[in-house]
């Protein structure tokens, strides 16, 4: 039997395109059920030009793979069916999808040893089939819980994103900031996408402004009940992402645009839900909530 692969890249969206970039030095496999054949060539374009482009192996979700990590970039939706489906196929699990509960879900089917999540602040827009344009430089985070063994992991992938150019760091606990970058989005995303404007909507109108403190406010609260302490204030961050990013559309906004399902139930369906639970009036989260589901249900999109 051959030597694992280092890295199985679960989904070929924009995340996953930026990860093969980053990790081109290892032994790579990309998982996806869009994937026609054996290699694929994907594409990594900033300002306009081509950074990276290359072919990368291909399998399918049912074709037989080994990895050591199996890391996952697909649509939140997709996040359990992966962490379940693909369960055999890795050592280590690593959620680097949108979306608040995803990481627990991992811990829950595979342990604090094996169960690593992280964020990513990079701007990415599609720019075709297996094609991601690099709109904006940021940065990943990896971590999972205080176990030492998922420390490690950590450390270790960090390394070999760093070696790749990509600027990463691991830290102790990534709840905190899965949640932060969660509320930064429930203001952001369905906003954006409600307005059909960019991310500099809510530098430019005051409506906007004040209907995102809401929404913040309002996961603050929840973060708090849940004793989560938020890494920073994600008010004052989603203000800065709107600044350096003003001329992006958000992901959610890219999803309606082109007809398909969005990430609301993990990202404002959550916060209500998890906020309804514990008593935290959660209105702003929820009336957006249904907002973006009825957007999606008159587009025909399931």
């Amino acid at each position: 039997m051959t030597d694992p692969f280092d890295y199985c890249i679960a989904g070929l969206g924009n995340v996953g395109i930026l990860f093969a970039y980053f990790l081109r030095k290892k032994k790579v496999v990309a998982i996806s059920r869009r994937a026609k054949g054996d290699r694929e060539r994907v594409t990594l374009k900033h300002s306009g030009a081509i950074l990276w482009s290359d072919e990368i192996l291909t399998r399918r979700p049912e074709d037989f793979v080994k990895c050591k990590k199996v890391l996952i970039t697909l649509k939140a939706y997709d996040v359990p069916w992966a962490l379940s489906f693909l369960k055999d196929k890795g050592e280590i699990f690593i959620v680097m999808s949108n979306g608040l509960g995803l990481f627990e879900e991992a811990v829950r089917l595979h342990g604090k040893d094996r169960a690593l999540g992280g964020t990513v602040t990079y701007g990415l827009t599609s720019c075709g089939e297996y094609c991601s344009e690099l709109r904006g430089i940021g940065q990943v985070r990896i971590g999972g819980s205080a176990s030492s063994e998922a420390q490690k992991n950590s450390k270790e992938m960090t390394e070999d994103l760093i070696s790749g150019g990509c600027s990463a760091n691991a830290v102790e606990d990534i709840i905190p900031h899965i949640w932060l970058k969660g509320i930064i989005n429930s203001a952001i995303n369905p906003i954006t996408t409600l307005l059909k404007k960019p991310n500099k909507i809510l530098l430019e109108n005051p409506h906007a402004v004040e209907l995102a403190e809401l929404v913040v406010k309002e996961g603050k609260e929840v973060a708090n009940k849940k004793g989560i302490d938020l890494a920073s204030d994600p008010f004052k961050e989603a203000i800065e992402v709107a600044k350096k990013t003003g001329e992006n559309f958000s992901s959610m906004l890219q999803d309606i645009m082109a007809r398909r399902k969005t990430e609301i139930d993990y990202i404002n369906g959550y916060l209500a839900s998890e906020g309804m639970k514990l008593n935290v009036n959660v209105k702003a989260n929820l009336s957006l909530y249904l907002m973006i589901k009825a957007m999606e249900r008159d587009l025909g999109v399931r």
